[in-house]
């Protein structure tokens, strides 16, 4: 009496253009698959596509004056490097003026006005830094820069005396 287990009919792909068939266990008819209506997307992932786009977009515009300021800085350094501060101070102006706020391009700005003797701008770099958080290295080359400045200072302010020295000293011949 060992009956053979039916087995279970075959799994086809639902044809959507076939009338609904019949379950095999049961008496009533398998609903009609009908396809999918597109589906609207929500709210927020509506937001984030539009975020998105608009994010790649800003960076397309802003990626040719990024290219060209980090070509020029990259071209400063190396005429830092060669002792070209002056060249390098040039190149670094129109840079440190667009991005006022990276504080390596203002440091290196600041070292290549130094060393070509653009005292004021080098001072107005060191100002730019008061307030401001920098990490040790920053500090060091902020302080050497402090320093080489303070001894310039002290030296223009000699050179004054020995002037001054110089100028009574006619004044008290002439009388």
């Amino acid at each position: 009496m060992d009956q053979d287990p039916i087995p279970p009919p075959p799994i086809a792909p639902p044809s959507f253009a076939t009338p609904p068939q019949m379950s095999p266990l049961s008496s009533e008819p398998e609903p009609e698959l009908v396809p999918l209506k597109k589906l609207p997307f929500p709210v927020f992932v509506r937001i984030t596509m539009v975020v998105t786009v608009l994010a790649f977009l800003v960076g397309v515009v802003r990626f040719p004056s990024a290219l060209s300021s980090a070509v020029g800085f990259e071209r400063a350094e190396k005429k830092m490097a060669s002792g070209d501060a002056e060249g390098a101070a040039d190149l670094l102006e129109p840079i440190a003026k667009s991005h006022p706020n990276s504080k390596e391009i203002q440091l290196t700005y600041g070292e290549a006005c130094l060393q070509s003797e653009r005292f004021k701008e080098a001072i107005d770099v060191l100002q730019s830094f008061e307030g401001k958080e920098v990490s040790k290295e920053e500090d060091a080359r902020l302080n050497a820069m402090e320093s080489v400045l303070s001894q310039k200072a002290k030296e223009v302010e000699d050179l004054q005396k020995q002037l001054d020295a110089e100028e009574k000293l006619k004044k008290d011949g002439k009388k």
